[in-house]
């Protein structure tokens, strides 16, 4: 996303890359004080990237595989990222490419424990309903519309006077899937029914994945910018 919002900003198109401009680490610290499930991490500025770091040793050697992040502190600066590194010198040489020589005080490194993903799914949750769409592909492809989803709509439908989930697929897996995500961000309502509760669920935009072996549900990005719920 932030190669986008630069190139806007190429164009001219400053209020619509501002609109859109995320700090990541903000966000991801909004994501890990929301209690959701996440990967193991471990962020660092730059200049203290180095063997002699006893905690990021330490770290390394607690997994056998990782997701190494370069997250600038200025919008100019581009995001890089790299899935599969293994040891500190894949992780050295990942940044000596990717981190502009001369702007290593600009830049966090952030690592994340990596598993094997087989399904992603991405979570638009407003006032008035929620979607969620998901698909056996990564983040990547589903975030940037490079797959055709299934997709789910927690809303008010037809003249129903409750919420009810409906769905465009009929793969049960999915289906369940898509339920067992949104449970994460349930935050109920009292009810003066006893039949249907008043179901709601945390307000953002979130991203998560799917764990090829486990199965477990990973949550990676949860935003609050409103420019994402529409």
């Amino acid at each position: 996303m932030s190669d986008w919002i630069i190139a806007m900003e190429s164009f001219g198109l400053r209020e619509l890359a501002k609109a859109f401009h995320s700090d990541k680490l903000q966000d991801y610290k909004r994501l890990k004080e929301s209690g959701l499930p996440t990967f193991d991490d471990f962020i660092i500025q730059y200049k203290d990237f180095n063997k002699r770091n006893l905690s990021l040793e330490n770290f390394l050697a607690i997994y056998e595989s990782f997701v190494i992040r370069a997250i600038p502190n200025t919008k100019d600066l581009p995001r890089r990222y790299k899935i599969g590194v293994h040891s500190f010198e894949e992780c050295q040489e990942f940044l000596a490419k990717n981190v502009p020589s001369g702007k290593e005080d600009k830049y966090s490194v952030f690592l994340t424990e990596h598993e094997p993903t087989n399904l992603a799914g991405v979570i638009i949750s407003r006032p008035q309903d929620v979607l969620i769409e998901v698909a056996q592909s990564g983040l990547d492809e589903l975030s940037h519309g490079k797959v055709t989803p299934s997709v789910g709509h927690f809303a008010q439908h037809y003249y129903n006077h409750f919420k009810s989930m409906r769905y465009n697929t009929k793969d049960m897996a999915q289906r369940q899937l898509m339920w067992r995500a949104l449970q994460y961000l349930r935050k109920d309502l009292s009810s003066d029914s006893d039949l249907f509760t008043n179901t709601e669920f945390l307000k953002g935009y979130f991203e998560f994945v799917v764990t090829e072996k486990t199965s477990k549900i990973k949550f990676l990005d949860y935003k609050i910018n409103e420019n994402y719920l529409k």
